[in-house]
C-alpha cells in the first residue's frame, strides 16, 4: 500500500473508533483525536494512545491495560490484526478492555 492510502486508511479508522468510544463510554473515557493520534483518556487507570507509524505502516498501541502492541492492516479482511497474534484486531483490543474497565467501575 503506498503512503497516502495508509495514512488515509489509519486516520479514518482512529478517528472513527475515538466516536465510537465518545459514543459508548463517555461515562469514564474520553477520546481526543488529532494528526494520526488518538488518546484515549481513563482517569482512573490512565491512557490509551494510538498512533499511525507512516515508516511501518503499523498502527502502534499503547494500553495502560495491556501495555504496547503493534497492528497491520490486513487487506483480505479488512481490518488492523496484532502482529504478535493474528487472531486479535486492535478494534478487539480496545473494546474488550474498555468493556472490562466499564464492568469494574
Amino acid at each position: 500500500m503506498d503512503e497516502a492510502n495508509f495514512v488515509l486508511l489509519a486516520d479514518r479508522f482512529l478517528s472513527e473508533l475515538g466516536d465510537k468510544v465518545n459514543d459508548h463510554y463517555s461515562r469514564f473515557a474520553e477520546a481526543d483525536y488529532d494528526d494520526g493520534v488518538l488518546t484515549i483518556q481513563l482517569p482512573a487507570e490512565g491512557e490509551y494512545v494510538l498512533n499511525r507509524h507512516t515508516p511501518s505502516q503499523q498502527i502502534w498501541l499503547s494500553s495502560p491495560v495491556s501495555g504496547p502492541s503493534y497492528y497491520t492492516y490486513d487487506d483480505t479482511l479488512e481490518k488492523w490484526r496484532n502482529n504478535k497474534d493474528s487472531e486479535q484486531t486492535l478494534t478487539q483490543t480496545i473494546m474488550s478492555e474498555l468493556e472490562q474497565i466499564r464492568r469494574d467501575t
